[in-house]
């Protein structure tokens, strides 16, 4: 092995895929762009029955930083803990098999985690774009604020961190542990990660978007058992609490009401209007000052057009919550599956 071949890149880009022939030349296409040069590549493919190792195999051939990682199906969590695993940069960057990248994404992260020591990970905007016409929608900006610093408490009421932008530093998973992979939070796995980086960590922001986050047209009409994810979400609150009560237990109203809020609303959404009332009357009895709770009870009885009206202001700007692919049951306008804080009017 030569001294080239020896040296650790300063970042490891981890990919974890799953039946992504579609979409997976693509993204490594965007990598391939960028202007830092310093990295690696380690696509994870999660037992995949399609090209996707086909097609990885066949760029990694051409290209020596990119390798790729098989396994039984077992989860993005698991997938992308395989690739925290084999990961040798000082940085570690994930991206979804079916997302993109600006081409200055990792020269600016890198350039901002090497001038701020105190920061453990830096994320940034996105765009949204939709996958079939590649028309952009709109920027994360646009829906919610991208906060930095101390963030724990507004990341617990809002996850506001778009899914493809995030570098962490590699030390950091030595501290705080790797990707839950309890069944159940295959709807939001982000999210109690960056809670645990938040509650030891500043956080840093680019306020540029550097990615762009694919919506495709499944996830404008699919919809995910509600339930579930309700259940995966109420599980990361209840957990975070544990871990850091003095700071999060005075949020805990508010955190689930919103919970039960976003449930209500994807089910008003769905024209099932017995099951949005349920989680809107859930959402009142977690916090009985929680307007929006109020104003989606309503909704569930009015006539459809002005119903949808009231959806789309508990879902207006500054209203919208954690990015995840997974989830594929929102429209454009709720931008992936951001959890509710439902701002002014929750």
């Amino acid at each position: 092995m030569s001294a080239d071949q020896a040296k650790s890149p300063a970042v490891s880009v981890v990919i974890a895929a799953f039946n992504a022939e579609g979409t997976i030349g693509e993204t490594l296409e965007s990598i391939a762009a960028q202007t830092f040069r310093d990295y690696e590549v380690i696509v994870v493919d999660d037992g995949s029955t399609d090209r996707t190792a086909e097609i990885v195999g066949l760029i990694a051939a051409e290209r020596p930083q990119v390798v790729c990682l098989g396994q039984p199906n077992r989860g993005q969590p698991a997938a992308r803990n395989r690739g925290i695993g084999a990961a040798r940069g000082r940085y570690v960057a994930f991206v979804d098999a079916d997302d993109l990248w600006m081409p200055e994404k990792l020269e600016k992260q890198v350039r901002y985690l090497d001038a701020h020591p105190e920061a453990g990970m830096v994320y940034s905007d996105a765009e949204v774009f939709d996958g079939a016409s590649g028309k952009t929608l709109c920027l994360v900006s646009d829906k919610c604020r991208l906060y930095e610093g101390d963030v724990l408490e507004r990341l617990f009421l809002k996850c506001f961190i778009p899914s493809p932008t995030p570098m962490v530093r590699r030390a950091v998973f030595d501290e705080v542990g790797l990707f839950d992979e309890t069944r159940g939070f295959e709807m939001a796995e982000d999210w109690p990660m960056w809670l645990r980086i938040a509650a030891r960590w500043r956080v840093g922001v680019v306020r540029e978007p550097l990615a762009k986050y694919r919506i495709h047209g499944a996830s404008q009409t699919r919809t995910a058992n509600v339930e579930t994810t309700l259940k995966g979400r109420r599980l990361i609150v209840e957990r975070a609490i544990e871990r850091d009560p003095e700071r999060l237990s005075g949020l805990k109203a508010r955190a689930l009401a919103a919970l039960e809020i976003s449930a209500g609303l994807r089910y008003l959404k769905l024209g099932k209007r017995s099951e949005a009332r349920a989680r809107f009357a859930s959402a009142v009895r977690e916090r009985r000052a929680s307007l929006g709770a109020y104003l989606g009870l309503a909704a569930t009885w009015m006539p459809a057009r002005f119903a949808a009206a009231v959806r789309r202001l508990l879902w207006g700007p500054g209203n919208a919550g954690p990015v995840e692919k997974q989830a594929q049951e929102q429209a454009p306008e709720q931008h992936g599956a951001w959890t509710s804080e439902s701002g002014k009017v929750a």
